[in-house]
């Protein structure tokens, strides 16, 4: 485990990883944590759809993609007013334990003023 020290004129680094809060008496550090190395990663590509269900008045729908890996979030940019989106965007997600389950959930989602509807 590394410890990670940052003062608040430092821009924020490594916040994909994960932090725990610690208590800090040195005045130039206002906090310190304890970052966890990831033991891989994993690279998610999201590249393309086709043949999509209209969600908008206009037929047509304004998609993105939204997932889930362990405990970390990624989402596309929203392409909009389209049946066939072309996403071409990676993200790379670390995987900090084998211990724990690591299950990725993807969906697909019409972005909406109100309400985003999923399209599967």
């Amino acid at each position: 485990m590394t410890r990670f020290m940052h003062s608040a004129k430092d821009p924020l680094v490594h916040s994909h990883l994960l932090f725990r809060a610690r208590k800090n008496n040195n005045r130039n550090n206002w906090f310190s944590v304890d970052v966890k190395e990831p033991v891989a990663h994993a690279i998610i590509e999201v590249v393309e759809a086709s043949d999509m269900k209209p969600s908008d008045l206009n037929g047509l729908a304004d998609p993105y993609v939204k997932g889930q890996l362990g405990q970390y979030r990624f989402r596309t940019k929203t392409q909009k007013k389209t049946l066939t989106p072309k996403w071409q965007e990676e993200f790379k997600i670390p995987i900090c334990s084998w211990d724990s389950p690591n299950v990725l959930s993807i969906e697909v989602r019409d972005k909406d003023h109100f309400v985003d509807d999923t399209l599967g």
